[in-house]
């Protein structure tokens, strides 16, 4: 990324979401939510003019949505989507041969993606694949972390938003 265009740097990873919602919703716009999801997900959509669509999850999918759920949910008006892996509070992740089947549906309905990455550093079965890394998902992909998760400094809330110069 280039620092003096593409990252910005934040009062923790909810300032770097809500601007970045800010900067992509137009009134009435959509983003796609997997649920159970952190609780500021769904009002940071709202205050931006924007609409929250629920993708629910459950303990049998391991908390995970699907490309074919994706799909499903795809309707006029959906902007992008909002994912968190780890999830909090669910703690489910994605391996990069998931992370891959749905970069395609993703690509397919020119969604942007906001991946909120803050607990990277917490995933222990698998290696953690940041969603910027996928073929053809950098220029369509706001990449949120900080510094409070992998390095236990909650009262210092710095984080960034990584992303295209026109976002």
């Amino acid at each position: 990324y280039d620092p003096e265009e593409e990252i910005l740097i934040t009062v923790g990873v909810s300032e770097a979401l809500d601007l970045a919602m800010r900067a992509i919703l137009n009134p009435g716009e959509k983003i796609l939510i997997p649920d159970p999801f952190y609780v500021a997900y769904a009002p940071v959509v709202e205050l931006a003019g924007g609409v929250p669509v629920i993708l629910p999850t459950n303990l049998k999918g391991e908390f995970k949505i699907t490309p074919v759920q994706v799909e499903k949910a795809i309707t006029k008006g959906v902007k992008g989507i909002l994912i968190n892996y780890p999830c909090n509070p669910t703690g489910a992740s994605y391996t990069k041969k998931e992370l891959e089947a749905l970069a395609k549906v993703f690509k397919k309905h020119d969604l942007i993606v906001l991946s909120d990455e803050i607990y990277d550093e917490l995933t222990y079965d698998f290696d953690h694949t940041a969603f910027p890394t996928l073929s053809g998902m950098k220029d369509r992909t706001v990449y949120l972390n900080g510094f409070s998760k992998a390095y236990a400094m909650t009262g210092f809330r710095i984080g960034y938003a990584c992303g295209p110069a026109d976002i």
